[in-house]
């Protein structure tokens, strides 16, 4: 019996490690940085973004093809699941995801609240996220 309890403890799969980045979201850019850090991932890590707006407008961040894309392109991420919700001045939120495909890629805060017509991306608050094999 004990034998075979230990055969299914060594069998059951490993939790993926998770690659944690904690971010703060200000008006306009990410841990003091006007765009914020370059992140460098590779294919296939599970990635953790933790996000705290410590800004006087409401953020996300959300990861996306090409800064440029219309606001309909925009509002979908380039990866599942590579999006926070839209958090208030005060909050934290946070996400898990897996990027599934080598490139160039950026992420940003696509809102206009405060700044519309413009998008917080277009005042800078974007940066590039790339993703290695």
């Amino acid at each position: 019996m004990v034998v075979a309890a230990i055969g299914v403890f060594f069998a059951l799969p490993k939790a993926p490690q998770v690659r944690t980045i904690e971010l703060e979201a200000r008006d306009f850019g990410y841990n003091g940085v006007k765009g914020g850090p370059a992140i460098q991932i590779k294919v296939g890590e599970t990635v953790g973004i933790v996000l705290n707006n410590a800004g006087g407008l409401p953020h996300e961040f959300k990861v996306v093809q090409d800064v440029k894309m219309s606001m309909a392109e925009s509002m979908e991420p380039i990866f599942n699941g590579a999006a926070t919700r839209v958090i208030k001045p005060g909050e934290t939120d946070s996400i898990t995801f897996v990027p599934t495909k080598a490139g160039k890629y950026f992420y940003g805060c696509f809102m206009d609240e405060g700044t519309k017509p413009d998008r917080h991306s277009d005042r800078g608050m974007f940066a590039e996220f790339i993703v290695q094999n």
